[in-house]
């Protein structure tokens, strides 16, 4: 038995290490391939400036920010000074021009192609891919000499999706090719940007930014927006003046939004509520909202009714201006797909015109849109309030119409979600007998089991009994982990009223339905199975994860691949003693390159 543990063990640990050793395979193989090189060639034009003795150098991220160690020749004499550097792919290199070997010497950046406002350094993008490049420009300008500099720059933040080929602007100075020149957001804050040369004679240019690099991909439309021209394009007059700066506000120097002539005004939260009493059913795939804002996906923004009232609900993000959409009662348009019942057709006042879509007009004060299925209507049901089958509702007269049981029916929640949810538990005054139709009061009921409850879900109790005319809250709550339905059943033993005597006529089950939806949005967590913080239903890495064991480097069992000491360590290694050292495979008495061989030598193997 003991033999046998001791072999179960070691598998285990050479898994560990296999698995760990894998993660940093992985890692140097990313590395590998984000310092793919491209030989970019510095050019600098020095006419009319007198050059220092001690020549012309180039310093910059990529080499340290010495001012000495790389120098810009000029073999042919013609005043413009070159130097060829390997810089990595998929990056955007900080630099600057000096006029001599000291920072005295260092030139006055132009604020057009400056990295941001109070970083005064150059900047250059080397794309994915890339071949050659060259980056030429006159001394304290932003252009070759003769040339203008132009800064486009616009603000995606407002956009819901980047496309996966960037950003890029096309116009009539460059023969209107839709991938020709690529815009970068060099710092992260949702602006993208590049510095063009222009002809020195240009004194206007049309051009149009691309969420992507093709036509096909969505292309700004500015038709009737003041910097447009009748064919939507943007035009910018140039002024004279050396470099030029593309702003959608001139006070702040604020990037225009994609699609605007100004800057972006952020999106407005405007929480969208359908009321679904009024229809015979609802679709088990849930409630789903669609509309210009989202690309019309029937598919991809669920409403929730987490109180049971029939009332679904969602907060969306909104740009400010008009949009249309429609509620769907599944998934799918047309009531196609298993489990979908239809989507609205509407004809009313609340439909855009010419179209059978719902309108809604965003502006900063708009908060909620709140209207009954497939009508122009608030009211679904007159001037009934619909009754509210949750614990807000106990006491309320309207439960006496209601048969024993467990309600709502159904509860719904999202994938990865914190979730609160609340069932009541309902006990009339009396029950039917279904064959007879005769009446009986009720006695009591003494509940015996709830099955069903998902895991995630906090633990729930029932109570021994319940009184007649009575409504018991039940909280429920959690974070569900999967797609899915679960039935909850409340099984209890049901006493009637003879003679003011309790009479068992047996056991009864009440069930409930929790739906639990998949999440539309990337959820974070730790998705490395080894780790003690691991997260199951996570989809999207954060680098939260927590790998325990021995951060001690002195230590005979110190793991190089533990980040959270969890107080294992043992004595430093006795080469004397091989069981001193854990990582020791070989068993000389050392961790060495030995191991490292027999650790690659068994990379892959199955493990007994």
């Amino acid at each position: 038995m003991s033999a046998k543990l001791e072999i179960r063990m070691k598998s285990n640990r050479l898994s560990s290490v296999l698995f760990v050793f894998g993660l940093v395979l992985f890692q140097l193989q990313g590395r590998i391939w984000a310092q793919t090189l491209t030989p970019v060639t510095f050019q600098l034009n020095m006419s009319g400036t007198a050059v220092s003795p001690s020549g012309i150098h180039l310093a910059g991220e990529f080499q340290g920010w010495n001012p000495i160690t790389t120098q810009m020749t000029d073999p042919d004499g013609n005043g413009v000074f070159e130097v060829t550097v390997q810089l990595p792919q998929n990056s955007v290199q900080q630099f600057k021009f000096i006029n001599g070997i000291s920072w005295q010497s260092v030139e006055n950046v132009p604020a057009a192609c400056q990295l941001e406002s109070g970083n005064s350094n150059r900047f250059i993008h080397i794309p994915n891919g890339s071949g050659p490049l060259t980056y030429s420009v006159c001394w304290n300008r932003c252009a070759p000499c003769g040339m203008k500099a132009m800064r486009f720059q616009v603000d995606m933040t407002n956009e819901p999706l980047i496309s996966s080929q960037g950003v890029h602007v096309t116009g009539d100075f460059q023969g209107w090719n839709s991938g020709s020149t690529p815009l970068v957001d060099v710092n992260g804050d949702g602006v993208w940007e590049a510095v063009v040369a222009l002809s020195q004679s240009t004194s206007s240019i049309e051009f149009v930014f691309i969420n992507g690099n093709s036509w096909t991909n969505p292309v700004e439309n500015l038709q009737g927006l003041p910097c447009a021209t009748t064919g939507g394009n943007r035009a910018v007059g140039l002024p004279e003046a050396p470099e030029v700066i593309l702003m959608g506000n001139p006070l702040t120097g604020a990037a225009p939004c994609f699609d605007e002539c100004t800057d972006c005004i952020p999106p407005v939260p405007v929480t969208f509520r359908v009321d679904m009493n009024a229809e015979a059913e609802v679709s088990p795939n849930g409630i789903h909202i669609a509309g210009s804002f989202q690309g019309w996906s029937p598919a991809t923004h669920p409403l929730s009714d987490g109180d049971g009232d029939g009332v679904w609900e969602t907060t969306l993000q909104l740009n400010q201006g008009v949009h249309q959409f429609k509620f769907i009662n599944g998934n799918n348009w047309g009531g196609n797909g298993s489990g979908n019942i239809d989507n609205e057709l509407l004809n009313g006042p609340c439909t855009a015109e010419g179209a059978d879509n719902r309108i809604i007009v965003v502006d900063a004060s708009t908060s909620v849109y709140e209207a009954c299925y497939n009508t122009c209507d608030v009211n679904c049901l007159g001037t009934t309030t619909p009754f509210a089958f949750d614990c807000s509702s106990i006491g309320d007269t309207l439960w006496q119409a209601q048969t024993l049981g467990l309600y709502p029916a159904q509860l719904t929640a999202t994938v990865g979600e914190p979730w609160e949810g609340e069932w009541v538990l309902h006990v009339p005054a009396s029950l039917t007998e279904p064959t007879s139709g005769s009446v009986f009061g009720i006695y009591q009921v003494e509940w015996t089991s709830l099955n069903g409850l998902p895991e995630w879900c906090d633990a729930l109790l029932l109570p021994e009994s319940s009184a007649p005319s009575s409504q018991l809250c039940l909280p429920v709550s959690g974070i569900p982990d999967a797609a899915g339905a679960h039935t909850v059943t409340a099984t209890g033993a049901v006493f009637i009223s003879i003679f003011g005597q309790p009479f068992p006529i047996g056991e009864q089950s009440f069930s409930c339905e929790i739906q639990v939806i998949d999440n539309p949005n990337p959820i974070l967590g730790c998705t490395y199975p080894l780790a003690s913080n691991f997260l199951p239903y996570a989809d999207l890495e954060d680098g939260s994860c927590i790998f325990g064991g021995c951060t001690d480097p002195e230590a005979g069992n110190f793991n190089p691949f533990a980040n959270t000491d969890d107080g294992s360590c043992t004595s430093p290694c006795d080469g004397l003693d091989s069981g001193t050292c854990t990582s020791d495979i070989s068993g000389d008495g050392s961790v060495n390159v030995q191991d490292v061989l027999l650790l690659l030598g068994a990379f892959g193997t199955e493990c007994d």
